[in-house]
């Protein structure tokens, strides 16, 4: 079964449809535009699946609606550590949250780390009435709570209901961007050795003094050295920031595209993308082409103006 809701302009707005891709899990719903899903309750059939979709297709005009394109590439890893989670309130309308998690180290833990953080903390932005930064807090809590060896690193956006902007929290290097007037802006500060070390840099030497040569040898190993994640993650540690508009496009990646694709091809890479999903896939293969050896994940987000 697939639906497909448009608005009067024949824009698509809702792509529906009750899925069943495993023969141990129970039939879920899902919108190949939002990102939305909702599996049937055990033991719930396809018929409680059909039924789901079509409560998504009637959602209100008056709630706000994006679509997201996700891509992720393994590169030269044995395994895909990162992880994308979409959540769509589909009961009040009042929020849509994004996360994108990089799980520390290239084994099945490190995977499980990033995918269970991810899910917990869009999760936790609806149930718990969290703040992005509180959700990154239920994600750490969540990661205690199954004792996972492994960690990773996050960045969490959420869009409330009344348009007023985006809210961002993360930990470690994943990024969160938004598309501004043709220029894509870094929203997020990566939490690194490195980004301390320019920091402390920009505040003892001022520009017409020449810092000590090393400082340059050992950037580019820095970089890969955060200091936060979510296993560790602290109140006081969580990066932090909020935008005053909701119309604009938004992308969340891994360091497996940010730390390799120049700003400016980034950039291009955004604003001519004609579709999120077309536009993902791109943002994260030019990960790989432009030299990464990590994982590659990018999450492109749209706010759909409804007429």
């Amino acid at each position: 079964m697939l639906h497909v809701l448009r608005d009067t302009t024949g824009q698509a707005l809702h792509k529906v449809a009750a899925v069943q891709p495993r023969p141990d899990e129970p039939p879920r719903a899902l919108c190949g535009l939002r990102g939305w899903s909702e599996f049937a309750d055990p033991p719930g059939d396809h018929a409680e699946a059909r039924a789901l979709a079509r409560q998504h297709l009637e959602r209100p005009a008056a709630w706000p609606v994006f679509h997201r394109g996700r891509a992720s590439l393994t590169g030269d890893r044995r395994v895909n550590a990162d992880h994308a989670a979409v959540f769509v309130d589909d009961v009040t309308g009042e929020v849509t949250a994004w996360a994108v998690a990089d799980g520390i180290g290239d084994n099945p833990d490190a995977a499980d780390a990033a995918r269970i953080a991810a899910s917990a903390a869009v999760r936790a932005l609806y149930g718990s009435r969290l703040d992005p930064a509180g959700a990154v807090l239920a994600a750490r809590d969540e990661l205690a709570r199954r004792e996972l060896e492994g960690d990773a690193v996050m960045v969490v956006a959420a869009a409330r209901a009344g348009g007023d902007g985006y809210e961002l929290a993360w930990v470690g290097d994943c990024r969160g961007y938004e598309l501004r007037d043709g220029r894509l802006i870094q929203l997020t500060t990566d939490h690194t050795v490195a980004e301390e070390a320019r920091a402390w840099l920009r505040e003892a030497y001022s520009q017409h003094e020449a810092a000590p040569g090393w400082y340059a040898h050992h950037l580019p190993r820095w970089e890969h050295m955060v200091t936060t994640t979510v296993a560790t993650a602290t109140a006081s540690a969580i990066g932090r920031a909020a935008t005053d508009d909701q119309t604009m496009r938004l992308l969340l990646t891994t360091d497996g595209v940010h730390k390799s694709v120049p700003h400016d091809t980034l950039t291009t890479l955004v604003s001519t993308a004609s579709s999120v999903q077309a536009g993902a896939h791109r943002i994260a293969r030019a990960g790989i082409e432009h030299g990464s050896h990590d994982n590659a994940t990018a999450l492109l987000i749209d706010p759909v103006v409804i007429p």
